[in-house]
């Protein structure tokens, strides 16, 4: 019975979503569905079910184990400081994971060859700041690295080990192809002109606003963090790789697999996300 109430509904919230992108006959905004959010599930569902056919050159190529998620919360390093901070909701996560016993916590298997974490983009670029940060310039970037510190370092026992012996970890921000060079400029804390800056150039940022939270802490976890913590940091961080990449190369790439089924409702589906959301089509 429950499977059939189920249907049921979820008919009815399909027909709901049918109608968002009618003007007429709309009963929410289309923002509801035509966002970040859905695209990036869309693409992960897809990359999953088609795995077989890409390899792993694309960062979206899942490993043999691997599975995807949608808005978990990932640790933090800063609970018991004089400015804290709530568990960090990621857009999505790619890899090898398990539930640490709360609602939707995560974290990282001892055994986990991947671990991803995407943040995907359509109109916005990088929070500015945390709620106790706002005086610091703490990107959100900085914040979710720093959160995958604290798995990387809860998975090891806080060892300084080095990580890119045995799992893939990395963060990948998905924008527009017109939104990347703001996103990476606000990576870079615009440090670079031309906002060219590799890999390595906005590690090394995102390094900087950890460790200046760090050493800005107060409070009965502060001593750990500047002693054990820090360290840790200064040796995994290197482990991360921080990529920028657009959904039109995603797309892109999809086509050229799947030109005949997919890629069609997915390229659709896309336009529309720019069409209420970058263009600022009214509602």
């Amino acid at each position: 019975m429950d499977e059939k109430h189920m249907k049921m509904v979820i008919e009815q919230i399909a027909e709901l979503y049918l109608k968002c992108n009618n003007k007429q006959e709309k009963c929410f905004p289309p923002t509801a569905l035509f966002n970040e959010t859905w695209m990036l599930r869309l693409i992960l569902d897809w990359f999953k079910q088609n795995n077989d056919k890409t390899t792993d050159e694309h960062f979206l190529h899942f490993s043999e184990t691997a599975k995807w998620y949608s808005e978990p919360l990932l640790p933090t390093p800063f609970i018991r400081i004089n400015k804290p901070e709530h568990r960090t909701s990621a857009d999505a996560i790619l890899g090898e994971w398990e539930s640490d016993g709360t609602k939707e916590g995560i974290k990282i298997p001892v055994k986990a060859k991947q671990f991803f974490v995407l943040e995907a983009k359509m109109n916005s670029g990088l929070s500015k700041s945390t709620k106790n940060t706002q005086e610091e310039g703490y990107l959100q970037s900085s914040r979710t690295i720093a959160c995958m510190i604290q798995m990387l370092y809860d998975r090891n026992g806080g060892s300084e080990k080095n990580t890119e012996d045995n799992i893939k970890v990395a963060y990948y921000v998905i924008a527009p192809e017109e939104k990347i060079k703001h996103i990476k400029g606000q990576m870079l804390q615009n440090s670079l002109s031309d906002n060219n800056g590799s890999d390595p150039q906005i590690r090394s940022v995102i390094k900087t606003q950890v460790e200046c939270r760090v050493k800005g802490s107060e409070g009965s976890d502060s001593d750990s963090l500047k002693n054990e913590w820090l360290p840790y940091l200064n040796n995994s961080i290197g482990a991360i790789h921080i990529g920028l990449e657009t959904w039109e190369d995603i797309l892109d790439y999809i086509k050229n697999i799947d030109a005949d089924n997919n890629y069609d409702g997915l390229s659709f589906f896309y336009q529309k996300c720019i069409e209420y959301n970058l263009r600022g089509k009214s509602v």
